[in-house]
């Protein structure tokens, strides 16, 4: 029965850094796009690339920033939405010890 709590609790662990992983990505590409001039830099634009497939497709658009960047609502609603699952996990980890 430990054995199997502690199992259980690597694995919320894994899921907790994955989705802090995840958080950091879609920050990232928040702040690349939202400065315009930092975009066409070839490791931002790769880094963009491929944090964009964990941006999710909610509908809410883009609105352009005064540094020559758009901010994008969709990325800023996935980075709460990995940040509030992380806390919840955290949450549920703490009843397994």
């Amino acid at each position: 029965m430990r054995l199997a709590r502690g199992v259980l609790r690597l694995l919320l662990t894994l899921v907790m850094d994955v989705l802090i992983v995840a958080a950091v990505a879609l920050f990232a590409h928040i702040v690349i796009g939202f400065f315009g001039h930092v975009a066409s830099i070839p490791l931002a634009v790769r880094v963009t690339d491929v944090t964009t497939r964990l941006v999710p497709r909610l509908g809410y658009g883009r609105i352009p920033t005064p540094y020559a960047g758009v901010f994008d609502f969709n990325a800023g609603a996935g980075l709460g939405i990995a940040l509030a699952a992380e806390w919840v996990v955290a949450f549920v980890r703490r009843f397994f010890q």
